[in-house]
């Protein structure tokens, strides 16, 4: 196995843990906690966990259509300069605006729905990186909007720190005052 390969697989693998660690806390809370709402107007429960799923759905389909297209380049300096820029913006405790593409999605959500629908696509997210050559390690796939082109294993780390980014949200959910506790 190339040290890229290895990279990658490492990068998935974190990533996998911390789903999996997240649809263990899923299934341990309510139905009523599921839809809790601290903020009027604010994320529940059960829309974060579905914005999650979202943004690696859209990561995943971004990829397999860059790779399709064969519309791929080399990663460049200034590539890994702006994806070490997007993981220090998600580590810092700021709240950012919800790109159009996700922003409409975590507003319709069934919560019955959450914990197999993130299952089946960490299975199709594993078995799509699985394909990755070598030289496709090496490219440009994924597009994100904000820090542009992304290579597949800053893609896993955008979509790793992008959840950790979103723990903090839970957490405030589930420390609030009226917080259904069960």
């Amino acid at each position: 196995m190339s040290s890229i390969q290895a990279t990658s697989n490492r990068s998935l693998i974190r990533y996998q843990k911390a789903v999996d660690a997240l649809i263990d806390e899923w299934l341990k809370s309510s139905d009523e906690q599921h839809i809790y709402d601290p903020d009027e107007g604010g994320w529940n429960m059960a829309q974060l966990f579905s914005h999650l799923i979202d943004v690696e759905v859209l990561a995943t389909e971004s990829m397999k259509q860059r790779i399709a297209s064969g519309k791929v380049k080399q990663q460049a300096w200034k590539h890994k300069r702006r994806y070490f820029l997007l993981v220090m913006g998600l580590l810092i405790p700021k709240r950012y605006k919800v790109p159009i593409q996700v922003a409409e999605a975590a507003q319709t959500v069934n919560p019955h729905q959450i914990a197999e629908r993130w299952k089946l696509h960490q299975a199709e997210l594993n078995a799509f990186m699985s394909e990755f050559t070598k030289e496709q390690q090496q490219q440009l796939v994924f597009m994100h909007p904000i820090a542009g082109p992304l290579t597949a294993n800053q893609a896993l780390g955008f979509m790793y720190f992008h959840l950790i980014h979103h723990l903090r949200q839970l957490d405030r959910i589930q420390r609030s005052r009226s917080y259904p506790r069960s």
